[in-house]
């Protein structure tokens, strides 16, 4: 039982040396995309008053065997400033300007093959974004992003140069051209949305496009010759848009109706979320940030996406599950996935001060 068990874990490895590591690793997305900002669109980091520690968990057992698990703890702060206007009907106005952000990352991508983890991917983001009032309520965000990853695989792996009758011989050379078992590489990504918010900072409409990656670097762990051994990490192209079509106003309370959607593609793979999110805010006059969420979101990859989030104006706790479906899974897919998102935030009040000038 136990040789056995070294070969599911011999093999597995094997898969992943040679399978392109694009498409493997570095492909971290998370179901609750709203609830990780860093991971959709360096322009999100100044699309919000309030400041942000976030932590989100996403994990998944495949049928192959192998176990994903991806925790990441994000640090989002607007840059704020108090901005005076004139208005001819109530003389000077001092009022809340967002006119950027900051956002910090730290994430951990681990791959474990029977009990022990064969492949880890640590690393982070430094995000800014620059704000620009278009006129009302509208605004025009554009970030940039740079990162830097160590990609590692563990000391103690073996190949099937070392594979013999008797089990494993770690002594036998493994007859790879591998330059260590670790490789680092840096990152640069941009994004640019468009959206809208309500009078409490809330965003209602909101349309962006981003690429990550775009500098492709080499992640490989093979002896690098010239035009060879190369597997340059694909650039991720991710779209990403809102609608709110419903804004009920109760005497107390608020209902709120969010259709969205975003599209990945990311080399030769592609991948399309739809569905809504719907929010109840059961004391909209005295506190406009306490809600409850419920989403629903189909995956063309045959996933169905179910969500549960509660807000307050100290904290957001959310809860998602992937609910695969279908007749036959792909190897490296499971049939459900959990994934949370908490989180720590301090809203920065969207508030105006009037000051009525005199008139002689």
């Amino acid at each position: 039982m136990k040789s056995l068990q070294k070969i599911l874990v011999i093999t597995l490895l094997w898969i992943t040396l040679y399978t392109p590591q694009s498409a493997i690793a570095q492909n971290i997305q998370y179901s609750q995309f709203h609830h990780s900002p860093i991971m959709l669109n360096p322009a999100t980091v100044a699309m919000k008053n309030e400041m942000l520690v976030m932590l989100n968990y996403r994990t998944q057992f495949t049928q192959g065997g192998q176990a994903f698990s991806t925790p990441m703890f994000s640090f989002v702060l607007p840059f704020i400033s108090k901005q005076d206007k004139t208005s001819g009907s109530f003389g000077k106005v001092s009022r809340v300007h967002r006119w950027g952000g900051l956002g910090v990352s730290l994430l951990q991508d681990s791959q474990a093959a029977g009990d022990q983890t064969k492949l880890q991917t640590t690393g982070g983001h430094l995000t800014y974004a620059h704000n620009i009032d278009i006129g009302g309520l509208s605004h025009w965000s554009m970030g940039m992003q740079v990162g830097y990853f160590s990609r590692r695989l563990v000391d103690d792996f073996t190949t099937e140069s070392q594979f013999t009758f008797g089990g494993i011989d770690p002594s036998l050379p493994t007859n790879e051209n591998l330059v260590g078992n670790s490789v680092g590489f840096a990152t640069f990504s941009a994004g640019t949305m468009v959206y809208s918010d309500d009078k409490h900072a809330r965003i209602r409409n909101y349309l962006g496009v981003s690429i990550y990656n775009f500098n492709q670097p080499n992640v490989t762990f093979f002896e690098r010759a010239a035009g060879q051994n190369t597997d340059l990490l694909p650039s991720r192209l991710i779209v990403t848009g809102g609608v709110r079509v419903l804004d009920y106003e109760g005497i107390t309370s608020q209902i709120t109706l969010q259709p969205n959607a975003r599209w990945i593609l990311q080399g030769q793979s592609s991948q399309l979320n739809v569905g809504v999110l719907g929010k109840i805010y059961p004391k909209y006059e005295e506190d406009p940030y306490t809600s409850l969420g419920f989403g629903l979101w189909y995956s063309l990859d045959n996933a169905l996406i179910l969500s549960f989030e509660y807000y307050n104006p100290h904290f957001i706790i959310g809860l998602s599950y992937d609910l695969r479906f279908g007749s036959s899974l792909p190897f490296n897919e499971s049939n459900g996935i959990p994934e949370i998102a908490l989180a720590f935030r301090k809203i920065i009040q969207h508030k105006r001060k009037l000051y009525r000038t005199s008139i002689d």
